[in-house]
C-alpha cells in the first residue's frame, strides 16, 4: 500500500490525467552554471563559436586546453572576467590558454573562436598559489621556507611545442607559429617532438633516448624513443 502524504498540498490538480506516466524522470540540464579545476567536456560548435565559465576555487593559475578538438584548423581563445566581460584578460591561438595569478572564486569565460564547425573537448587545469585551508595532521619534517609556492617547475617544451595541461607532456599543435599547417606523419615517419619541430623524421633518425636519463620529479612528464630493452628511471 501506499502511504499518504505529511505534507499535502493545499491545491490538488481538480481533474487529475486518467493515464499518469509510469515511470516519470525529470530531464538532467544540458550545461552546468559552472566549471571548475579538473573538469572535462566535449560537443559540437555548430557555428564554431562557444563559451565556457570556469571558477577557480582558490587563488592560482587556470588554464583550459583544447588539444583533443577535432575538425578546426585555427582556433581562438579569449579570456574575460564574468563581472567585467569587455576586458579580455588573455587570448591565445594555440588550443591551449593559462590565466595567471586570479583571485580566489575568480569567474572566467572562456570565449572560443573557430574557422568551421566541429567538435570541441577541453580539459580545465588549475596551479593554485594559496596553501590549504585544511593542513594535514603529519606534516613533513622538512617544510619548504615558501608556503603555497609550487614546488616543482616543468620545463619549457622545446621548439613549437607546447605542454598539454590534459596530459602532461610536449605536443605538437595543429597549426605552426608562421600559419603553417603541422603535417600528420604516416610509418615508417613519426613526428620529431624531442626537437620540437614537428616535422616527419625517420625513425632511425631519431636519437634513442638514454637507458639512464636524469632523475625526474613528481610532475614532470619524459619522452623519448623507446628501441626495445631495459630502460631505468629515477623518481
Amino acid at each position: 500500500p501506499t502511504l499518504p502524504s505529511r505534507a499535502p498540498s493545499r491545491s490538488p490538480t481538480p481533474t487529475p490525467t486518467n493515464t499518469p506516466t509510469a515511470t516519470p524522470i525529470t530531464p538532467f540540464p544540458t550545461r552546468f552554471g559552472h566549471f571548475v579545476c579538473g573538469d572535462e567536456d566535449s560537443g559540437f560548435l555548430t557555428d564554431g563559436r562557444g563559451e565556457f565559465t570556469v571558477r577557480i576555487a582558490m587563488s592560482g593559475d587556470l588554464s583550459i586546453d583544447f588539444s583533443e578538438s577535432l575538425g578546426f584548423t585555427r582556433l581562438q581563445i579569449d579570456a574575460v572576467d564574468k563581472f567585467n566581460p569587455t576586458v579580455i584578460v588573455a587570448t591565445s591561438t594555440t588550443y591551449h590558454l593559462t590565466v595567471p595569478r586570479l583571485a580566489i572564486n575568480t569567474d572566467i569565460i572562456f570565449k572560443v573562436q573557430a574557422d568551421q564547425p566541429g567538435i570541441y573537448t577541453f580539459t580545465t587545469f588549475c596551479s593554485l598559489s594559496a596553501p590549504t585551508r585544511l593542513p594535514t595532521k603529519i606534516p613533513t619534517m622538512i617544510p619548504t621556507r615558501n608556503p603555497g609556492v609550487t614546488l616543482t617547475t616543468l620545463p619549457n617544451c622545446p621548439g613549437i611545442t607546447y605542454r598539454s595541461v590534459s596530459t602532461g607532456q610536449c605536443v605538437c599543435p595543429q597549426t605552426a607559429p608562421n600559419g603553417h599547417i603541422v603535417p600528420q606523419c604516416a610509418a615508417p615517419y613519426i613526428t620529431d617532438i624531442l626537437a620540437g619541430s614537428c616535422d616527419c623524421v625517420l625513425v632511425s633518425s631519431v636519437t634513442p633516448a638514454p637507458t639512464q636519463p636524469l632523475p625526474a620529479l613528481c610532475g614532470v612528464g619524459k619522452v623519448g624513443d623507446f628501441n626495445g630493452g631495459q630502460l631505468i628511471f629515477e623518481v
